[in-house]
Protein backbone atom coordinates (compact mmCIF):
# COMPACT_ATOMS: atom_id res chain seq x y z
CA UNK A 1 0.00 0.00 0.00
CA UNK A 2 1.34 3.74 -1.00
CA UNK A 3 1.83 6.32 1.28
CA UNK A 4 -0.13 8.33 -0.55
CA UNK A 5 -3.18 5.80 0.03
CA UNK A 6 -2.27 5.65 3.41
CA UNK A 7 -2.77 8.87 4.25
CA UNK A 8 -6.52 9.07 2.00
CA UNK A 9 -7.98 6.63 4.10
CA UNK A 10 -6.63 7.99 7.07
CA UNK A 11 -7.78 11.29 6.33
CA UNK A 12 -11.23 9.71 5.34
CA UNK A 13 -12.00 7.79 8.50
CA UNK A 14 -10.96 11.19 10.40
CA UNK A 15 -13.67 12.69 7.90
CA UNK A 16 -16.14 10.25 8.59
CA UNK A 17 -15.66 10.02 12.86
CA UNK A 18 -16.25 13.78 12.47
CA UNK A 19 -19.17 13.66 10.59
CA UNK A 20 -20.09 10.74 12.78
CA UNK A 21 -20.11 12.66 15.83
CA UNK A 22 -22.47 15.71 15.10
CA UNK A 23 -25.00 13.56 14.77
CA UNK A 24 -27.50 15.82 17.54
CA UNK A 25 -29.35 13.04 20.21
CA UNK A 26 -32.30 14.13 22.64
CA UNK A 27 -30.76 14.79 25.83
CA UNK A 28 -32.34 13.93 29.25
CA UNK A 29 -35.31 16.51 29.98
CA UNK A 30 -37.33 17.49 32.94
CA UNK A 31 -40.83 19.18 32.17
CA UNK A 32 -39.87 19.93 29.13
CA UNK A 33 -36.29 21.85 30.00
CA UNK A 34 -33.38 20.23 29.45
CA UNK A 35 -30.87 18.85 31.82
CA UNK A 36 -27.68 20.30 30.26
CA UNK A 37 -27.44 23.95 31.39
CA UNK A 38 -26.69 26.19 34.42
CA UNK A 39 -29.43 26.39 37.01
CA UNK A 40 -30.16 29.42 36.15
CA UNK A 41 -31.09 29.36 32.71
CA UNK A 42 -33.10 25.74 34.15
CA UNK A 43 -34.35 27.80 37.17
CA UNK A 44 -36.22 30.20 34.32
CA UNK A 45 -37.86 27.87 32.24
CA UNK A 46 -39.01 26.14 35.18
CA UNK A 47 -40.97 29.15 36.71
CA UNK A 48 -42.57 29.75 33.53
CA UNK A 49 -43.82 25.71 34.69
CA UNK A 50 -46.09 26.61 37.11
CA UNK A 51 -42.59 26.00 39.95
CA UNK A 52 -41.65 28.65 42.62
CA UNK A 53 -38.59 29.42 43.94
CA UNK A 54 -38.24 27.91 47.79
CA UNK A 55 -34.59 27.53 49.05
CA UNK A 56 -30.67 27.56 47.77
CA UNK A 57 -28.33 25.06 49.07
CA UNK A 58 -24.52 24.82 48.24
CA UNK A 59 -25.60 22.31 46.08
CA UNK A 60 -28.82 22.38 45.11
CA UNK A 61 -32.19 24.54 44.74
CA UNK A 62 -35.75 23.61 46.27
CA UNK A 63 -38.23 24.53 44.68
CA UNK A 64 -42.04 24.44 44.57
CA UNK A 65 -44.86 22.86 42.37
CA UNK A 66 -47.69 25.26 41.98
CA UNK A 67 -50.23 23.25 39.92
CA UNK A 68 -49.67 20.09 37.36
CA UNK A 69 -48.72 16.59 37.67
CA UNK A 70 -46.38 17.59 40.25
CA UNK A 71 -48.56 19.47 42.88
CA UNK A 72 -47.74 19.29 46.01
CA UNK A 73 -44.05 18.13 45.39
CA UNK A 74 -40.89 18.92 46.21
CA UNK A 75 -38.56 19.75 43.22
CA UNK A 76 -34.86 19.81 44.13
CA UNK A 77 -32.35 20.49 41.31
CA UNK A 78 -28.76 19.99 41.82
CA UNK A 79 -25.47 21.85 40.25
CA UNK A 80 -22.14 21.65 40.60
CA UNK A 81 -21.20 24.71 42.90
CA UNK A 82 -18.30 26.16 40.71
CA UNK A 83 -19.87 25.93 37.40
CA UNK A 84 -22.94 26.20 37.94
CA UNK A 85 -24.43 23.02 36.06
CA UNK A 86 -27.10 21.25 36.31
CA UNK A 87 -26.49 17.34 36.60
CA UNK A 88 -29.58 16.10 38.68
CA UNK A 89 -33.47 16.66 38.93
CA UNK A 90 -35.10 14.70 41.79
CA UNK A 91 -38.84 15.08 43.75
CA UNK A 92 -40.33 14.49 46.90
CA UNK A 93 -43.91 14.33 47.44
CA UNK A 94 -44.73 16.49 50.57
CA UNK A 95 -47.31 15.30 53.11
CA UNK A 96 -49.10 18.18 54.76
CA UNK A 97 -48.01 19.03 57.94
CA UNK A 98 -44.44 17.37 57.58
CA UNK A 99 -41.50 19.20 56.63
CA UNK A 100 -39.57 17.24 54.32
CA UNK A 101 -36.57 19.67 53.98
CA UNK A 102 -34.68 17.32 56.15
CA UNK A 103 -34.58 14.27 54.10
CA UNK A 104 -32.11 14.69 50.93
Amino acid sequence: MSLKKLCFCVFFVFISLGIIAQVKTKHLEFEGVPINGFVNNFLFELSNENYEFCMERTMEVKLKAIDGIYKDWSIYVGFIPESKFVYKVYGLFSNQGTQDDEVI
